[in-house]
């Protein structure tokens, strides 16, 4: 059985479940990127996204994330350190809106004009979807560059509210990355090839 066929079965079963990918990988790691795994509410992972230190570290994240049915974004560092970049959110709709939330704020401003294409096309090709349903390279970059107004308008909306939300400095940050994204990518100009 395929992962995409494994998660359609948990959807069906309405089985709470975490699908973990392996976005971005370095060495020393024994995870590729496209490595995935389903992991369930007792703590069973079934696929591969690393060795003992982060399947244990991924094990902890996905319980938490079915605890409080977020999306996370787990960094396991090569001493075992574990960073989250944390939504508090989960929604319905066009698959780019994450992808793009992700690299767009994860991301400093440099490493994502270096690496995004490459990411992108790495995401595309880890995709497990019937042929006719993969989304073209075309349109992987086009939904991508459209997506920066969905983290924008988020990150200026945070800003805006002061410290209640998060720090000004975190929003700040987040927002000056969407920003710049949105001029590099110009964003106006793939909304409007969206709406077309």
């Amino acid at each position: 059985m395929t992962m995409s066929e494994r998660v359609q079965q948990l959807r069906r079963s309405r089985t709470p479940f975490v699908h973990a990918t392996v976005v971005r990988a370095q060495h020393p790691t024994s995870a590729h990127t496209g490595d995935q795994a389903i992991l369930l509410s007792d703590g069973t992972i079934e696929g591969f996204v690393g060795g003992q230190c982060a399947q244990n570290s991924v094990r902890k994240a996905a319980l938490g994330a079915l605890q409080a049915g977020e999306s996370v974004l787990l960094r396991v560092l090569p001493d075992g350190e574990v960073g989250f970049l944390d939504w508090q959110m989960v929604r319905r709709g066009n698959w780019s809106l994450d992808l793009g939330y992700f690299l767009q704020g994860a991301l400093t401003i440099e490493d994502r004009r270096r690496g995004e294409r490459d990411l992108l096309d790495e995401y595309r090709a880890a995709v497990e979807l019937p042929a006719d349903e993969i989304p073209t390279a075309e349109g992987v970059w086009l939904r991508y560059r459209a997506s920066v107004a969905h983290g924008l308008a988020i990150w200026m909306a945070t800003l805006s509210g002061g410290d209640a939300w998060q720090r000004p400095d975190i929003c700040l940050a987040l927002a000056q990355r969407y920003s710049a994204a949105f001029i590099d990518l110009d964003t106006p100009a793939a909304l409007n090839a969206i709406d077309a």
